[in-house]
């Protein structure tokens, strides 16, 4: 429940278990794989022995939370899909490729979510298990972000075109200039030639998309792949800005770019990042946010202070106008206080109705392709997950899973068992 967020790694690591904790009843947290790859990269820092690494990466695994979270797929999975003309919705909301559409005996329609290779990855790192495949990727992508002349070269390349190109004041006047150029429309296939050469994708592939961009009536790339598109023009975007020196050539800033690459999937993004401070108000939309790191932090510690003076198991809906959380509430739900009792109605029918929606699931039957079932007709979503007794329990209360809901579960097997031998 809650507004969709994304956290870069500058937010995420700053945030203590507590408010990590009290985010995730608040918010719906769109995990990004590239997050993954930066707590995966961690693992073989400079300077510190591995037995700390371990620790650190164990430790920052644990942050990533099973309530009201989300793992979204790959933007560059997502872009080849774009480029072969399959819809990606950019609606605020996670996309999830690992599912498949069911339809219960009653004739309920839901989706089956499995877990996912970077969940089962996940599920090892917390307990402090790695690859040695997952040991290279954290060794390359150490060096990768550590190469000095990566922009560098780049910005020296195009010095010599400077003169070809029109004077950048600031990075408004940058943006319009890309939006502009990339919607050339004798320029498109050039430009579509260029970014899927980038893209480094196979042979097949490259067939399949070129064979489409001829048989479509498409006139430009945004027509054509309209997430392609917006990635298109967030990377060309950077790369100009590098080269008018409003960018930094830090080879970090490339993964800080990739970030931005899922900005449709979420209404707010947080990050403490000096790069994505000076660019976010030319990457989001009108109906999406922006929070610092610091402000969300000093946000969740007002909630959890207000919580602890009133000593109550009351909903978590945000209540004080003045808080950030309250605010976007308001701007991304249509938040008021007059909605407390209705939502409070609604999540205890919702209550009552869980043994119908599990017993719907164990009869469902897998249909044969997600394609079958609309967003308007879903009735359910199952997640599948593993989850570690010494991990934060699913359901919010900041509890170990073994000193909450395990001992639940274990009482219900226990009171099933008796019932049995009963009868």
């Amino acid at each position: 429940m809650g507004p969709t967020i994304i956290l870069d790694k500058s937010t995420f690591q700053s945030l203590s278990f507590e408010e990590i904790v009290c985010l995730h009843n608040y918010y719906f947290v769109v995990v990004t794989p590239v997050l993954l790859i930066e707590i995966l990269g961690d693992l073989t820092k400079p300077k510190q022995n591995e037995s700390e690494t371990i620790k650190k990466v164990k430790l920052l695994s644990l942050k990533i939370q099973h309530k009201n979270s989300c793992l979204t797929a790959n933007h560059r999975t997502l872009i080849i899909e774009s480029l072969l003309g399959n819809k990606i919705e950019m609606k605020r909301r996670p996309i999830i490729l690992h599912s498949k559409s069911a339809i219960s005996k009653d004739g309920n329609r839901g989706v089956i979510c499995d877990e996912t290779p970077e969940e089962k990855a996940l599920h090892n790192w917390r307990e402090g298990n790695f690859t040695e495949v997952e040991k290279n990727i954290s060794l390359f992508w150490r060096a990768s972000t550590t190469k000095k002349d990566k922009f560098e070269n780049l910005k020296k390349q195009a010095k010599n075109n400077f003169h070809l190109l029109p004077k950048i004041k600031d990075l408004k006047t940058l943006y319009n200039i890309i939006e502009k150029v990339i919607g050339i429309p004798d320029n498109q296939t050039e430009i579509l030639k260029v970014f899927i050469s980038s893209l480094q994708l196979d042979h097949e592939s490259i067939q399949k998309i070129f064979y489409r961009w001829e048989q479509n009536n498409s006139q430009t790339i945004n027509e054509f792949a309209p997430y392609a598109y917006y990635c298109l023009k967030i990377q060309s975007s950077f790369l100009q800005g590098v080269i008018f020196d409003k960018f930094g050539t830090k080879s970090t800033n490339d993964v800080d770019l990739t970030y931005l690459f899922y900005l449709p999937f979420c209404n707010i993004f947080s990050s403490e990042d000096k790069f994505h401070k000076k660019i976010i108000n030319f990457c989001l939309e009108k109906d999406q946010s922006f929070i610092s790191g610091t402000d969300l932090k000093k946000d969740l510690n007002n909630l959890i202070s207000e919580e602890n003076e009133l000593q109550t198991k009351r909903k978590k809906i945000p209540h004080n106008p003045n808080t950030y959380t309250y605010k976007f509430w308001e701007k991304h739900l249509g938040w008021s206080p007059d909605k407390e009792k209705f939502i409070a109605k609604m999540e205890d029918e919702e209550g009552k109705r869980v043994d119908q929606i599990i017993q719907a699931i164990k009869e469902s039957k897998l249909l044969q392709a997600n394609k079958d079932i609309k967003d308007t007709d879903i009735k359910f979503v199952q997640q599948k997950f593993k989850i570690m007794p010494d991990e934060f329990c699913f359901c919010g209360s900041g509890k170990k899973f073994k000193n909450c809901c395990s001992l639940k579960i274990s009482e219900k097997i226990k009171h099933k068992k008796f019932e049995k031998e009963r009868v």
